[in-house]
């Protein structure tokens, strides 16, 4: 049988591969199924597209937020061809499983899909009766069966998985002109911040939640991938690669003298020493990128459960500089509480972490997390989470008495991070000043003015980079 799966980029800055599909698609065509992948903003007329395709199966992998572009996905194409059936997989299902009540949505995947999905093409392609299968929840004639969750797949299970299939992302040429391909070393994340859904996952998961695979696995695959796809830098999208110090350091050495790319990777700074920092360095790790996400060390623990000191987030980031591999971090802005003081700690921490690339986000309230609870409890959500915009990059609908102070502060922290000596000054502008005053306008004007002439100049070419996120420029 044929599974169609669409891919939206509607919350992406840039095109990437999409592992969790591309593994999917690798293990049902290892048993004889046929897999496409369509992202619906490439094609004229979607309807088209997927009437040529004749899909037996559609299928969604789909965050929160996300899910709304794919809900109405779903209903137009619900409307044309009533008698597909359609899935859902993915952290959305998982942890707001009532989306299973959409009229346009037929299946729910909950947890990991490889093995419920594999079941599920099975029985259809069969002819049996699907209700059954674990980790799905399904809705028919209005009727919906909630299946138990199966276990998360061990490390030797992940081991046995075949290769993600890179062909399926190969028709959108540009995903890899970049020459970046991606891969995952292990899953899971042992960490509990209260903005993030890892908390929950790790209660579904009952201590099998964070697992790696083998060496040999993950250099093979990576051997592979250079293969097929000419790979010039390999992406980890593991939530944290040094997770388990000790396959680290034996990892890297093998990386250098069997792979020798240079990579990217996401790890936490509070596991960062002398010993690890050398291990990135001599395994051609050329960015290192860590949520440092508020520079304020009492509110970091506090509103975010990030219990991280702020001396680490420097002793940490000051190894990684000295044996040359930069940093990216990424902050946000907005959460309940928060002030502009406090996000200028932000700021003013990334200096003194030395920070080569900074990425800054809105805080977004999940539903479901401790912090979407918390603003939910305190009345802070001044619209329905389905009126919510897709991309980080844009501020929701979240009460707070300084919302125009962060839409300003999420272009002008950049400014502040390039020239320090500005900082005392922004904070005086935006904690003294009153909001209203003809001063305080008059200097953030300036700032504006500065950040949109002085960033430019030539002189100034050396200084750390900065990445703009966010807002359109208000000046």
């Amino acid at each position: 049988m044929k599974v169609l799966f669409l891919n939206s980029r509607a919350s992406l800055m840039y095109p990437m591969e999409k592992l969790g599909i591309m593994i999917l698609s690798s293990l049902l065509k290892q048993e004889g199924h046929e897999c496409e992948n369509i992202e619906p903003e490439a094609v004229p007329d979607l309807i088209e597209v997927v009437r040529q395709r004749d899909p037996q199966l559609i299928a969604f992998s789909s965050t929160t937020g996300l899910h709304t572009v794919y809900l109405e996905l779903a209903r137009n194409l619900k409307k044309a061809f009533p008698h597909i059936p359609t899935i859902m997989g993915g952290p959305h299902p998982t942890f707001m499983p009532h989306v299973i009540e959409h009229p346009a949505m037929d299946i729910i995947c909950l947890g990991e899909g490889e093995m419920a999905l594999l079941e599920l093409a099975n029985a259809m392609e069969a002819g049996r009766d699907y209700r059954d299968i674990r980790n799905l929840w399904v809705k028919q004639n209005g009727d919906i069966t909630r299946n138990d969750l199966r276990p998360f797949l061990s490390g030797a299970e992940l081991d046995a998985l075949p290769f993600p299939d890179r062909e399926l992302m190969a028709v959108h040429a540009d995903v890899y002109k970049n020459g970046t391909n991606s891969v995952m070393s292990g899953r899971g994340c042992p960490y509990k911040c209260s903005y993030c859904f890892n908390e929950r996952a790790q209660e579904m998961a009952g201590g099998r939640y964070t697992r790696k695979m083998s060496i040999d696995r993950v250099i093979a695959e990576i051997q592979d991938m250079i293969q097929r796809c000419g790979t010039r830098m390999v992406a980890f999208q593991d939530d944290v690669l040094i997770m388990n110090k000790r396959w680290f350091k034996e990892f890297a050495p093998r990386y250098r003298d069997e792979v020798g790319l240079p990579y990217v990777c996401h790890i936490t700074i509070d596991l960062v020493d002398e010993e690890i920092a050398e291990a990135l360095a001599i395994s051609n790790c050329k960015y290192a990128c860590y949520g440092l996400e508020n520079g304020n060390e009492e509110f970091r623990h506090k509103m975010l459960n990030k219990k991280n000191s702020n001396e680490e987030v420097i002793t940490g980031s000051h190894f990684l500089k000295q044996y040359g591999v930069k940093i990216i971090t990424q902050n946000m802005i907005g959460f309940p509480e928060e002030t502009p003081e406090i996000t200028l700690d932000t700021a003013r921490l990334n200096v003194e972490a030395m920070t080569d690339i900074a990425n800054f986000y809105f805080f977004t309230p999940y539903p479901g997390t401790w912090a979407g609870d918390y603003c939910r409890d305190a009345g802070l959500l001044s619209a329905p989470f389905e009126d919510f915009p897709v991309s980080l990059h844009d501020m929701p609908p979240l009460d707070s008495p300084y919302a125009s102070d962060f839409k300003e502060l999420s272009q002008l922290i950049y400014l502040g991070m390039d020239y320090p000596s500005l900082l005392p000054l922004m904070r005086y502008v935006y904690t003294r000043l009153d909001r209203n005053s003809i001063v305080r306008k008059l200097a953030v004007k300036a700032f504006f003015a500065l950040n949109k002439n002085i960033r430019s100049w030539p002189y100034f070419k050396n200084r750390p980079s900065t990445i703009p996120r966010g807002i359109e420029n208000l000046a």
